[in-house]
């Protein structure tokens, strides 16, 4: 489950050419993957150690509380998808290179950050969004552009969903996708320090048992936004 995402991160972990690969054609295309992937094969391995367990913390938040913590989830993806643009317009169009570049995408991942941060709604489709985009690109059976339009497509679907079911989208999506990616970093990580290899079972059980986990937990510890505003007027 989510073999593709979690193969990706574990090949920038270890350094492996394959990352390029899982990508859709579309996004080798247009983004300059080679440059990123020097980036982090530039990097020694306690950074790129430190990285994963990072990414680990963020991923078990996003399990356990991504309703509770949206707004800030919503300003970490809108921040990973205006860098995304900033760095493809920056590189590809005006064809910019070294700290114009970084001073493109840094400026344009702060101004989508802000903007999904403050405005609610906006910020909510662009996390379910990229949520449903990742979990479609890694179950869909298909590869390159047909797979980067479903996925695209799905993403389109579920973050409109989002808007009108804001709480059963939000946990389901979160949950789902923080499990997904815990699990992947949790075997990248083992393997890297040497303790065990998981199999890809024992990865999809690590999901299924903190994607359960996480969306129990979230139903318990929140509320329907409904029943608050109910329970306000009746105050």
């Amino acid at each position: 489950m989510y073999q593709d995402f979690m193969t990706f991160i574990h090949s920038i972990l270890s350094h492996s050419s394959e990352a390029e690969s899982l990508l859709p054609d579309s996004f080798r295309e247009h983004i300059p993957i080679d440059s990123f992937m020097n980036f982090f094969s530039e990097l020694n391995s306690s950074v790129k150690l430190l990285g994963a367990v990072i990414t680990l913390i963020l991923a078990l938040l996003l399990c356990f509380f991504g309703y509770k913590f949206a707004r800030i989830f919503m300003s970490i993806t809108g921040f990973l998808a205006g860098a995304v643009i900033g760095l493809t317009v920056s590189y590809k169009f005006f064809d910019l290179t070294g700290p114009l570049v970084i001073l493109c995408t840094l400026a344009a991942g702060i101004i989508i950050a802000l903007l999904s941060f403050h405005i609610y709604m906006a910020g909510l489709f662009i996390l379910c969004f990229i949520l449903a985009f990742m979990a479609a690109a890694s179950l869909l059976p298909f590869t390159g552009d047909i797979q980067f339009f479903l996925a695209t497509l799905t993403g389109f679907i579920i973050g409109s969903l989002s808007l009108k079911f804001i709480r059963p989208v939000m946990i389901l999506s979160s949950a789902l996708v923080g499990a997904a990616t815990a699990a992947g970093l949790i075997a990248a990580i083992s393997g890297r320090m040497g303790f065990m290899t998981l199999s890809r079972v024992s990865d999809a059980l690590i999901t299924l048992v903190l994607c359960i986990l996480g969306i129990i937990v979230q139903f318990l510890t929140t509320r329907n936004p409904e029943k608050k505003a109910r329970k306000k007027k009746e105050e």
